[in-house]
């Protein structure tokens, strides 16, 4: 999804011939500019490798998926219907200081999500022994799942190309979302900070509840 406006002014004559000098012609462009960049800052869209996949709002369905976790074991969103609220975060990589920070902070409040009836599950397309070897390493206890080919990735809109280096390449923008026992979004957000991002959603949960 894109949007883009231009004013173009041929010289300093014809701006002067419309009642606008230099200086207003510029500051008409940004006026003009302006909103259409914050328009295209809160579009739903993204850039998914040169295709444009929807980002998912509030009152959505779920997408559905069925994903191994560390222990090969298949976890169904669905299963979670009528009984448990899902934090179902997305994150870069496995063992990355980000990452690291935010699964720890997320495990660290186990306890406190289980007492709302919420279970909080985390997504790379890192594979089983990946995520294995991460929870191993930290003492996690959140839940990891692998979505190796990016499935359910792809699903909820969190794959996008960016430039490492020079090179272009796909990867997981960082992104949380808050599914009710409706199976509904209660909550997405895309670009997540994770310093602190475990307590922010935590609080979310004792909203709904």
């Amino acid at each position: 999804m894109h949007a883009s406006a231009s004013v173009r002014y041929s010289d300093n004559q014809s701006c002067a011939h419309d009642g606008i000098g230099p200086d207003g012609a510029r500051r008409a462009l940004a006026a003009i500019r302006r909103p259409c960049i914050q328009n295209a800052l809160e579009s739903t869209a993204v850039l998914v490798a040169g295709s444009v996949a929807l980002m998912l709002k509030e009152g959505q369905a779920a997408p559905s998926f069925d994903l191994p976790d560390s222990d090969m074991e298949m976890v169904s969103l669905a299963s979670f219907q009528g009984s448990k609220n899902v934090v179902l975060y997305f994150y870069p990589k496995d063992d990355t200081p980000g990452c690291t920070m935010e699964a720890i902070d997320f495990s660290d409040l186990e306890d406190e999500f289980a007492a709302l009836n919420t279970v909080v599950l985390g997504v790379s397309m890192d594979d089983c022994m990946s995520h294995g070897s991460f929870r191993d390493k930290h003492g996690l206890s959140v839940q990891l799942l692998a979505d190796a080919e990016g499935e359910t990735c792809r699903r909820y809109a969190v794959i996008q190309e960016k430039e490492v280096e020079g090179k272009k390449r796909i990867g997981i923008l960082r992104s949380t979302f808050i599914i009710d026992r409706d199976g509904k979004v209660r909550y997405a957000q895309y670009g997540v900070n994770p310093k602190g991002h475990a307590h922010e959603v935590l609080k979310l949960i004792k909203g709904l509840n």
